[in-house]
């Protein structure tokens, strides 16, 4: 009876640990063979933003997402005061563009991704990310000159802990 015990606590610790409980935000560093995982844990909110300098225009071009019900990445717009030099001026099929006010908007219908990649530029630019009332700056939290695989996953106690918290 005593090693059943043992057993069941040792198969309850196990699950604790290593069963995925908690939903997050998670940057994991490509391009290496030992790649950092960064996080934010989610909450109920579903929204997130991400803010950037553009390197040539010098103005700040703001991208919004909602996580879907099955936990991609939606694409719901961006805005941004100048066009050209990777700034669109146009709108793509399931795309509307329009411009108030000198800003662009550029809306998606329909565009739901698994993950993106994001550069951590080695310039004196601004990148953030923004969720539920908090900004991260990916500059600062993250390693500049690197690649982070941006996505949603579902992480285990073991992974927060091998992982860091933005």
């Amino acid at each position: 009876m005593k090693r059943y015990s043992v057993m069941v606590v040792i198969i309850i610790l196990a699950a604790i640990i290593f069963i995925p409980s908690q939903t997050a935000f998670v940057f994991e560093q490509t391009r290496t063979e030992q790649p950092m995982m960064h996080y934010v844990l989610i909450d109920e909110d579903i929204a997130f933003q991400i803010r950037y300098t553009h390197s040539i225009h010098q103005t700040d071009v703001w991208e919004y997402y909602r996580i879907t019900a099955d936990d991609a990445i939606r694409f719901i717009q961006m805005t941004y005061d100048k066009t050209a030099i990777g700034m669109p001026a146009t709108a793509d099929k399931g795309q509307t563009l329009t411009l108030e006010n000198g800003m662009y908007t550029l809306r998606f219908d329909d565009t739901v991704i698994d993950d993106f990649t994001v550069l951590i530029g080695d310039i004196d630019a601004d990148l953030s990310f923004y969720y539920a009332g908090q900004q991260y700056d990916l500059k600062e939290q993250l390693q500049r000159g690197e690649s982070y695989r941006f996505s949603i996953q579902h992480l285990s106690l073991y992974e927060r802990v091998k992982g860091m918290m933005l």
